[in-house]
């Protein structure tokens, strides 16, 4: 990681529900707040054990195609490194109520 890496991150939380056939990208897309990519992600699937699967897509034209996507099982996470805005997500078997982002920020 670089050192400006290193200085910190400012986190922006946001809650979202999936839904099984969302209707457009625009119903599916999760944003935050600030201008800039992120340098972290974090995306929770708070659905217990035995709920439904969360995609989620980095790409409006993957959404669409239903292509190129992450699957997060219930009550589990993704993490890692993403320079990212949006991305997009859609459930698997049936509507999730529970799931949340952690979108680190770089500072300055």
């Amino acid at each position: 990681m670089s050192a400006i890496g290193l200085r910190g991150h400012q986190p922006r939380v946001r809650r979202f529900v999936g839904a099984v056939a969302p209707a457009d990208a625009a119903a599916a897309v999760v944003r935050r707040d600030a201008p800039q990519p992120t340098s972290w992600l974090q995306i929770r699937n708070e659905e217990a054990a035995g709920g439904n699967q969360l995609r989620v897509y980095f790409l409006e034209a993957d959404f669409t195609a239903n292509a190129n996507f992450i699957v997060i099982e219930p009550a589990s996470e993704y993490e890692g490194p993403a320079e990212v805005k949006e991305f997009w997500v859609r459930s698997v078997g049936g509507a999730i109520a529970d799931a949340v982002a952690v979108f680190y920020m770089r500072r300055g």
